[in-house]
C-alpha cells in the first residue's frame, strides 16, 4: 500500500451560503459548484455540506463536528466562521 495521495490533489469550489425560515427556525442552506465543471450541488444543511466534502476529500474516518460563528457586517452581509473540532 502506498502513501501517496490518490485522486486529484487540488479542488476548487465556489461556496454559497443563505439562510432560510422555516418554522420560525433560521436555517443554512448552500450550495458547491466545481470550478472545472461548473456542475453544481445543493445541501439543505450545512451539515449535508461537510458531509459531501468530507466523502470528496477521503477524510470521513475520523468525524468532526463544526462550530459556526456568525458576525453580521450589515443588513447584507455576513461573515461566516466555521471550525473544526475533532469528536472522540
Amino acid at each position: 500500500m502506498s502513501n501517496e495521495p490518490r485522486g486529484n490533489l487540488h479542488q476548487s469550489y465556489l461556496l454559497r451560503l443563505w439562510q432560510v425560515q422555516d418554522k420560525g427556525q433560521v436555517l443554512w442552506r448552500a450550495s458547491l459548484q466545481e470550478a472545472a465543471t461548473g456542475q453544481q450541488q445543493g445541501f439543505e444543511s450545512l451539515e449535508g455540506l461537510f458531509q459531501y466534502l468530507r466523502k470528496k476529500t477521503g477524510q470521513a474516518i475520523e468525524p468532526v463536528s463544526p462550530a459556526i460563528e456568525e458576525k453580521y457586517v450589515d443588513a447584507e452581509r455576513v461573515h461566516i466562521t466555521i471550525r473544526f473540532r475533532r469528536d472522540r
